[in-house]
């Protein structure tokens, strides 16, 4: 009798046990699911991994990358990778991986190429990447693509950002694009033409800068298609400019630091002014925003410490916190307005006509 509870007991036993394993397993089976359905178990999962892979192979060149895939995380981008990719001094191709990855930025000059998926929805920017030669882009992702390694809009009519490192020394921007993103081209060091289409009619500040190309252009107004980009070089004295008709906007940082702009004819063309455009223009004491313009960027006439008449020939512009003091609700107005402390962020600008 004695014997047959003792069975008894450790069959129970033995069934709960299994019992056990098997909820366990099951368990282990959906995290597994989970896993590989968000995190590529095929890729590098933090940067202590890539740093302790990178640092056992041998030295390369931007000729021969490695080629690593990295999981972003779960709402993270890839910044973790970054200092591992530096210190280590190993050359890479990079394919983003993880289906939660919706956004990213990096900086590093060991990347050679980076492979974008579907998931990415915001991209930061490539500052620093000097060595980077190609941006491509999965066919399904829904706000990027890409072109002869070059990073656009889905559309294709915004152009992000041209790889510093590409090698050729000439691009003709097709036909169709609209906007080219701030520091798009910035430290592309082999372009020395640009030739951008008519149908361009926004530029983000510093687009062009550390080029060949900019570097090229003669002192004075640079025109970037139909776009007033910069002024490059000392101005003059007293200076007075006339903007050309079928100018379409006024850059980012276009004139600013131009302390001897004294006065500028803006046509009825521009569509909007950008951001700081005429920030510390300190010689400017009116300014007439015509009909056409429809938006004014942030900062755009701070610190100009003589500006005291501005008239807004429209009933459709917006301004964007643009004029110090109490200019950031004139939104739908139309007529002259003065101040007598344009440099207080407290200053009331009234109305006169």
């Amino acid at each position: 009798m004695k014997n047959t509870r003792t069975v008894f007991r450790l069959a129970v036993v033995m069934v709960i046990g299994f019992a056990i394993v098997l909820l366990f397993a099951s368990c282990m089976e959906e995290e597994e699911d989970d896993y590989e359905g968000y995190i590529d178990p095929t890729a590098f999962r933090s940067a202590a991994e890539l740093a302790k892979w990178l640092t056992a192979q041998p030295d390369n060149t931007p000729d021969t990358p490695y080629t690593v895939k990295l999981n972003g995380g779960t709402g993270g981008g890839i910044s973790q990778y970054e200092i591992a990719l530096n210190d280590a001094g190993r050359y890479v191709n990079i394919v983003l991986s993880g289906k939660t990855l919706t956004s990213f930025g990096i900086s590093s000059t060991m990347l050679i190429e980076i492979t974008i998926p579907e998931c990415i929805t915001y991209i930061g920017g490539f500052s620093g990447c000097t060595n980077l030669t190609a941006i491509n882009v999965a066919s399904g992702n829904s706000a990027y693509s890409s072109r002869d390694g070059i990073l656009y809009n889905k559309n294709k009519t915004i152009l992000h950002a041209y790889p510093a490192g590409k090698a050729s020394s000439a691009i003709i921007i097709p036909d169709g694009v609209t906007s080219i993103g701030s520091y798009a081209f910035s430290g592309c060091t082999s372009l020395t033409s640009i030739t951008i289409p008519d149908s361009v009619t926004s530029i983000g500040f510093d687009a062009f800068s550390q080029t060949p190309w900019l570097n090229n252009q003669p002192d004075g107004l640079v025109y970037a298609g139909k776009v007033a980009y910069l002024y490059k070089g000392t101005m003059p004295a007293n200076t007075s400019i006339t903007l050309l008709d079928g100018t379409k906007e006024i850059a980012g940082k276009a004139f600013r630091n131009c302390t001897n702009l004294s006065s500028i004819t803006i046509p009825n063309s521009v569509i909007s002014i950008g951001f700081e455009a005429f920030r510390n223009c300190t010689s400017l004491s009116n300014i007439t925003i015509p009909n056409s313009v429809t938006s004014i960027g942030g900062y755009a006439f701070f610190d100009c410490t003589k500006l005291t008449r501005v008239t807004f020939e429209g009933t459709n512009t917006k301004v964007d916190y643009s004029f110090p003091g109490n200019f950031y609700d004139v939104y739908n107005k139309r007529g002259t307005y003065t101040t007598t402390a344009p440099m207080n962020n407290n200053s009331r600008w009234k109305k006169i006509s």
